[in-house]
């Protein structure tokens, strides 16, 4: 999303949309949530591995900061 886009109110950018979170494995993304970054600005997704996949360790979880800028 680019909010200098479309007089103000943003649109999405076409090559920056539907970016996996760790590539094409698709390890993450099954559960996920979004926290306010501390500048008030950005957010933080943060997702929990898929707990089906073989020979993994549970518990494991990624964090991505989506910035404003």
């Amino acid at each position: 999303m680019d909010m200098s886009l479309n007089g103000g109110l943003g649109d999405v950018i076409a090559a920056e949309k539907n970016i996996p979170l760790t590539g094409t494995g698709g390890d993450f993304g099954e559960c996920l949530t979004a926290v306010r970054h501390a500048n008030y600005r950005d957010f933080w997704v943060v997702a929990s591995a898929r707990r089906s996949i073989p020979d993994r360790k549970k518990n494991r979880y990624t964090c991505r900061i989506v910035s404003s800028v």
